[in-house]
């Protein structure tokens, strides 16, 4: 699992999986508050924290990656692990209309004057557009949207 805004997201959708079987390991470069809630909340059998600090680590990841029965993961180079995964999901993706084949995607929600506007016409009007005018905003994916949604995809 890998979110550049921490794992705070992904607390109760690691917490089910973890339930289910699956073995999990987070990575990326975590703050001291990561810690503090991956130390309150996951520590238990198969759940991992992977801060790639050394290269040991790094290449640990990536053997890691090549085993992979699911990736969750955000946009960015980071991504690009997920690759050998037999199953893919992006969370947060953006812009509308990112479409990686086999990844199943979660997009950012856009609002327009604090209401929320369906994906559908967001992908419409703002088709690979990174740049979106005011008043017009995105937010991330909250933690039950991404429980609900990894859950959908990930146990079919």
């Amino acid at each position: 699992m890998r979110k550049s805004d921490g794992i705070q997201p992904f607390i109760k959708t690691a917490s089910a999986l973890n339930k289910t079987g699956f073995k999990i390991t987070f990575f990326g470069n975590f703050s001291k508050n990561d810690k503090r809630i991956f130390e309150q909340s996951l520590k238990q059998k198969n759940v991992n924290l992977n801060t790639q600090k050394n290269s040991k680590e790094k290449k640990e990841i990536l053997a890691l990656s090549k085993k992979c029965d699911l990736f969750i993961g955000a946009p960015g180079g980071g991504f690009m692990l997920g690759l050998f995964a037999r199953k893919k999901i992006m969370v947060d993706s953006y812009p509308f209309g990112l479409n990686l084949p086999g990844v199943s995607h979660l997009y950012k929600k856009l609002y327009h004057q604090e209401k929320n506007v369906p994906h559908e016409k967001a992908k419409k009007k703002f088709f690979f557009n990174y740049n979106l005018p005011k008043p017009f905003t995105i937010k991330n994916n909250s933690a039950d949207e991404i429980y609900k949604f990894v859950i959908q995809n990930a146990l079919k």
